[in-house]
């Protein structure tokens, strides 16, 4: 959680507030990997994971046959769709 202060007040502000706000900035790289260390994503967990290491790990994708920017899109795809965002 993160907390602003905004005159006297205490903001707060979760963690699914930030990946959202990321989604919407386009941050993608942000909201994969603040997803990426969340355990229960349900069926999007192999599509964020590989995503997170695709951004990582870019040379390691290709040495294993993997294209990166596929592993990629379909992060965003599955952010996107958790968030019901597209």
């Amino acid at each position: 959680m993160l907390f602003l202060k905004k005159k006297g007040e205490n903001i707060v502000i979760t963690k699914t507030e930030q990946i959202k706000a990321a989604i919407m900035k386009n941050d993608y790289k942000k909201a994969i990997s603040m997803l990426a260390k969340i355990r229960k994503l349900g069926k999007y967990t192999e599509d964020i994971l590989n995503a997170d290491m695709a951004y990582k790990h870019r040379n390691f994708c290709i040495q294993i046959g993997k294209d990166p920017d596929i592993l990629i899109d379909k992060g965003i795809i599955a952010i996107k769709t958790k968030y019901n965002m597209i």
